[in-house]
């Protein structure tokens, strides 16, 4: 574009009147050229993709004119600081807005706190498209840009229209939004939520002994990245030694819901109150953490951390001696 431009404005006469009246001689002039050139073919040529792959895995439609999805993310690379994700709904037909129909949340935390080597799971999108809206083939795409720079990050996918939007899927629509399907798509589960790996450390914190064989503790998650709707967190004692295994279940309950745990910060559970049995001899006894989902099919959800094979998470241990007057946590 810049050596274009350059042509069009300065024709082969006016690049000759410049040259004679500056008197600058031509094998001075060609490197400068050159070197022009080099630099506006630099700015030209596209950036190199991210390796960071956006899909989605599942459709349901709620209601007229409404459906929602879930979105997997595969992240080969994190992304650069200050992007976030944006999502187009797009019609085949002009709009008010370009081709934007309607525009929608990730469902994702900030990409700022994105892990090279783990694949993420939205939470379920809902998408309302508007009223009576035309029947059609309407497209979802989304892509990653700087509210700052302004501008986009390239990735991995099907970047239909040359604008760093990656479709997704089709989303088809009739009977004015009476009827929206995704044809192929699987419909959304619980399951999807739990199929990528929520960034959400948990640690014991607040440990204390309350008497012979009962302590209290809280659980603090380093949430780095959304934690999908309607999970709660469960806590299990087990003991080292698999024969005999001992698994005392218990778990904190929680006064806000998993959604809203914001991203970036510390979410601290409420008091686990846990009574060891009488069976319980001295020894160390592990701390295993989870989160699974209340309602529905009760699932765990897969996090970063120390994980048993069960989708439980190591935090901590404890050493029980003394028949159990002397509990101390080690993590």
């Amino acid at each position: 574009m810049c050596i274009t431009a350059i042509l069009a404005w300065m024709d082969t006469t006016t690049i000759a009147r410049l040259i004679n009246t500056m008197k600058i001689r031509t094998a001075f002039l060609l490197p400068f050229i050159g070197a022009f050139a080099a630099l506006c073919l630099a700015a030209a040529s596209p950036a190199r993709a991210l390796d960071i792959t956006p899909s989605m895995i599942g459709f349901k439609q709620l209601g007229p004119s409404t459906f929602e999805v879930v979105t997997s993310w595969k992240i080969g690379e994190a992304p650069p600081k200050g992007y976030v994700v944006f999502t187009h709904i797009t019609s085949p037909t002009p709009t008010d807005n370009g081709d934007i129909l309607t525009q929608a949340d990730s469902g994702l935390g900030s990409p700022d706190n994105w892990k090279a080597g783990s694949t993420l799971v939205s939470k379920a999108i809902t998408v309302s498209l508007p009223a009576k809206v035309a029947d059609g083939a309407y497209k979802y795409r989304v892509g990653m840009f700087s509210p700052t720079a302004g501008d986009r990050v390239e990735l991995k996918g099907n970047d239909e229209d040359g604008d760093s939007r990656y479709v997704l899927a089709k989303v088809v629509v009739s009977g004015s939004g009476a009827t929206i399907t995704c044809p192929g798509m699987p419909v959304v589960t619980n399951a999807m939520e739990n199929a990528g790996t929520v960034d959400a450390w948990p640690s014991i914190v607040n440990f204390q002994q309350t008497g012979a064989k009962t302590f209290t503790f809280q659980i603090s998650y380093d949430v780095k990245s959304a934690v999908p709707a309607g999970y709660v967190t469960f806590v299990h004692l087990t003991s080292l030694d698999a024969n005999p295994k001992f698994d005392v279940p218990s778990g904190p309950g929680d006064d806000v819901p998993s959604e809203q745990w914001p991203v970036g910060q510390k979410h601290v559970t409420p008091v686990v109150n846990v009574a060891l049995p009488d069976t319980y001899p001295d020894g160390t006894y592990d701390i295993r953490i989870g989160m699974y989902a209340e309602k529905g099919d009760g699932a765990r959800l897969k996090m970063v951390g120390t994980d048993d094979g069960t989708l439980r998470y190591i935090a901590g241990k404890i050493v029980v001696s003394g028949g159990g007057s002397k509990i101390v946590l080690e993590k």
